[in-house]
């Protein structure tokens, strides 16, 4: 999965984040526009249930953020390069 993170009001750069699976860990990779280098992101998350984070990530106040139906949500900092889970809110399952 592949998300861009863009905020042209702080810079005129992007990065994309890459989310991959391997084994049994979601890794990250980031590519910044203004290097031109990928590179590995900081820390892996083990996964630990079959709901797939990578679906219609979002960036918002320097982060990537992912919902989960099944678990708590993730943060991926594209500053630190670091990914984080968050406590989960409900899910409204409307109509």
């Amino acid at each position: 999965s592949m998300t861009i993170a863009f905020d042209p009001y702080v810079s005129q750069y992007y990065k994309a984040v890459c989310v991959s699976i391997v084994g049994m860990q979601y890794r990250f990779s980031i590519y910044s526009s203004e290097t031109k280098i990928w590179r590995e992101a900081g820390n892996a998350l083990d996964i630990t249930n079959e709901d797939h984070y990578l679906k219609r990530g979002v960036f918002c106040n320097n982060s990537v953020h992912w919902i989960s139906k099944l678990g708590p949500f993730l943060h991926f900092d594209t500053d630190k390069e670091c990914v984080q889970m968050m406590p989960a809110t409900p899910i409204h399952m409307g109509k």
